[in-house]
């Protein structure tokens, strides 16, 4: 599913200094991931991250305000994804609040998303995913996902706040597969509204 060699080489090179697009981000993480990574990340242009001009001010910064969800630096996640008022926006910024366990205004601002384009595909990959792992937690998770046409991220913000809760420990590393393919798939999906590659 998500292909590093898609990405211009800068950021190829940076998320090579994390697990290359597929670090399971905590659901609650105390710091930033620092190191080479994440300075770079700081230090390019939005330009450089995409590999080509900018074509959408506003997905340019869903785009930069993602990648920096990936290296768990919220705060400048939240700085840019604030500012962005738009559904995509809206979304980022839910996550963030999700992240940081401030889960009523995580829902806020999953209600300002309204229907995202991606939460379709999102439901359906989590599914997809749910199903290679036979465990009884895997099955109750996809037997709840299943019960909506498409991806709820009220459910999901619920799930988390079990876990941080310590009522169902059991899920945490399936959240945090979830949260990967989410992350994947918003990522990608900034960097091609973005750009033009």
């Amino acid at each position: 599913m998500f292909d590093l060699k898609s990405y211009c080489n800068t950021t190829q090179e940076i998320l090579m200094t994390a697990e290359a697009g597929k670090r399971l981000l905590p659901l609650a993480p105390i710091a930033p991931l620092v190191g080479e990574g994440l300075n770079r990340l700081r230090t390019s242009s939005t330009e450089e991250l995409l590999g080509s001009s900018i074509t959408s001010k506003e997905f340019s910064g869903c785009f930069r305000s993602v990648f920096l969800l990936y290296f768990s630096a919220i705060d400048e996640s939240h700085t840019i994804s604030q500012s962005i008022n738009s559904s995509t926006g809206s979304l980022l910024h839910g996550i963030m609040h999700r992240q940081e366990c401030d889960f009523p205004n995580s829902k806020y601002w999953f209600r300002q998303t309204g229907r995202h384009d991606l939460f379709l595909t999102l439901r359906e990959t989590a599914l997809s995913r749910l199903e290679e792992i036979s465990s009884t937690s895997a099955k109750q998770l996809s037997s709840e996902i299943e019960t909506k046409s498409e991806w709820d991220p009220f459910w999901f913000v619920d799930q988390c706040e079990l876990v941080k809760e310590n009522m169902s420990r059991e899920n945490e590393k399936l959240l945090v597969e979830i949260q990967l393919i989410e992350w994947q798939l918003i990522f990608s999906y900034c960097r091609r509204k973005a750009s033009n590659p």
